[in-house]
């Protein structure tokens, strides 16, 4: 993220993900502006966790993972 917003790196970071809510990392996106998700949790299976990633992914038009 730092190096999207200095220039130093030609992208844009379009979301983060955590499978956990209290991630540090999901603070420092929202910092920079950056969409967040928290996607898993107990009770799902591996099917319907990559399934909702993926929504996740796409509907915020991420292009690289």
């Amino acid at each position: 993220m730092e190096a999207c917003a200095s220039g130093g790196l030609a992208a844009t970071v379009a979301l983060v993900v955590s499978n956990n809510a209290g991630a540090e990392v999901l603070g420092r996106a929202a910092r920079f502006g950056v969409a967040t998700a928290v996607v898993g949790g107990a009770g799902l299976t591996e099917e319907e966790r990559d399934a909702a990633l993926l929504e996740v992914l796409e509907a915020h038009g991420a292009e690289w993972v």
